[in-house]
């Protein structure tokens, strides 16, 4: 169990020294860098919660770092996590509930909006709190597929036991975790691309 404490307070760390002049991204690569301690699994799972506290955007303000963090896990978690078992029992078993029911188990007042409170900078018709609901849902991995490529990337990816959707003859869509570089060769078979920039090229 100190193992997962110790990844929250790796994480409390890492989030307090970040002042923004980098991408974060950059910011948490320098990190390890510097403490080569961290296994890979290690560095996923603290990674994840970092993540996790910004996905909360301007909700929970209040809450004290290493609280926000486990948040942040809590309501961007569908199914069961390890370290949300163990440090907050309670919410574990009820990561499967939509959003606004597991913001209403938070000890703290916010809700979903609060996420992304600048609804006067956004176009007419986007509804508010599904546009902030979706921040805390990480996307999919989204490929396309190089020309005459795409028999041999899917048959790949199956044979990698890769769950995948096949968006349309050129896009396919995997879990955000997918490890893809093991499977397919990229920039060559594949490029990883977002559906909506692919939309644009076509």
């Amino acid at each position: 169990m100190s193992r997962y404490y110790s990844y929250l307070n790796s994480a409390q760390e890492i989030l307090s020294h970040y002042q923004g002049e980098e991408p974060f991204a950059i910011h948490i690569k320098k990190y390890f860098a510097q403490y080569k301690k961290f296994g890979s699994r290690d560095r996923k799972q603290i990674s994840h919660l970092c993540y996790c506290y910004f996905r909360l955007g301007k909700a929970f303000p209040t809450l004290a770092m290493p609280e926000r963090i486990m948040t942040g896990l809590f309501l961007c978690t569908e199914q069961m996590d390890e370290l949300l078992s163990l440090i907050k029992p309670g919410w574990a078993d009820n990561v499967s509930l939509p959003v606004n029911d597991k913001i209403s188990l938070v000890e703290a007042s916010s809700s979903v909006a609060a996420i992304f409170p600048w609804s006067v900078k956004v176009s007419e018709g986007l509804v508010m709190e599904d546009f902030a609901r979706s921040f805390l849902i990480q996307p999919a991995t989204f490929i396309r597929l190089r020309p005459g490529k795409e028999t041999v990337v899917k048959k790949k990816l199956e044979d990698a036991g890769l769950t995948f959707n096949q968006i349309s003859s050129a896009c396919i869509a995997l879990p955000a975790a997918s490890k893809l570089a093991a499977s397919v060769v990229l920039n060559k078979e594949a490029v990883v691309q977002d559906h909506s920039s692919q939309r644009v090229g076509e």
